[in-house]
């Protein structure tokens, strides 16, 4: 299977850092709840010293004879104020540093291993009638919304771009179509027309579904008819800059294959007019060490 390991270094997103550091996270709003109690309870205490100061100054005040006769019971009421109780420490309740602080950069690569999307699509550049996911990886058809018209934004194509483009290295994604009938997937040059309708001959490299019948399109032919016998569930889009060749997997089997090479950066796009989720899929990730930075003994 293409690219069923991901190595990555970056491009994580803050939705996905919250979801895999959420139990930490709580086990310090408990910290947080316990030392609140705690300062509550000086505070209360601390009040109730101020007025037993407050009293003892006022006898002090008094006949000298009176506050001798009354010193053993202020002594003692001094005394017991200033036996501040604490709340007990449950078992557990202290920060385990050793477990959060230990190998701290692999631990929350472990727990992120599910969570890393090789592709985050811009909504700056996603046509008015598409509707994106919270986590901006999936993208279906809905009602036109009122959007800037601003350059970098498709205005007639359901079309919208991933918010990087690839000049270089081997790049790996895949698409969950599902039960979408129109969809349209691939990559397209930074400078691709974003007004007005585009044509076969746009300078994406696509493939497409469209009522029953698969279709591909890349700027130096116009049209291809992909081998594809069965109704597919999820595309995987493999993009060699390097050897500037494209291909499409179904996820394993391969679909179609392009000469791909560009000056520009190319981007990942999905479009749709259907109103099924298009979804990019996680990839695992591999924490790859280089060994050559490893100490060696002498």
């Amino acid at each position: 299977m293409i690219g069923a390991c991901t190595a990555v270094g970056s491009k994580i997103t803050s939705a996905s850092v919250r979801q895999s550091l959420s139990p930490e996270q709580g086990h310090f709003l408990l910290l947080i709840a316990h030392e609140s109690m705690c300062c509550i309870m000086l505070m209360k205490k601390m009040a109730t010293l101020s007025e037993a100061i407050t009293k003892t100054r006022e006898e002090l005040r008094a006949d000298d004879l009176l506050f001798l006769r009354r010193r053993g019971a202020a002594a003692e009421r001094v005394r017991q104020q200033t036996q501040m109780d604490r709340p007990p420490l449950l078992s557990g309740l202290l920060l385990d540093k050793a477990k959060h602080k230990g190998n701290l950069t692999f631990n929350i690569w472990s727990k992120m291993n599910d969570l890393y999307f090789p592709v985050i699509l811009d909504p700056n550049t996603a046509h008015p009638g598409l509707r994106l996911t919270k986590h901006l990886t999936g993208v279906k058809w809905g009602e036109s919304q009122e959007l800037p018209d601003n350059p970098e934004r498709f205005d007639s194509s359901s079309i919208i771009l991933g918010s990087e483009g690839f000049t270089s290295g081997i790049h790996s994604w895949e698409v969950e179509v599902g039960e979408n009938q129109h969809w349209m997937l691939g990559v397209a040059p930074e400078s691709s027309k974003r007004k007005g309708p585009l044509g076969q001959r746009s300078g994406l490299w696509t493939l497409a579904y469209y009522k029953g019948t698969y279709k591909a399109f890349s700027p130096s032919r116009s049209v291809f008819d992909p081998p594809v016998k069965k109704k597919l569930q999820k595309i995987r889009v493999h993009m060699n800059c390097d050897a500037g060749v494209l291909r499409f997997f179904d996820p394993e089997a391969l679909i179609q294959s392009f000469r791909c090479s560009s000056t520009e950066p190319l981007f990942p796009f999905l479009g749709t007019t259907d109103g099924h989720f298009l979804k990019i899929q996680p990839d695992t990730v591999c924490v790859l060490n280089n060994f050559s930075d490893m100490p060696h003994k002498p």
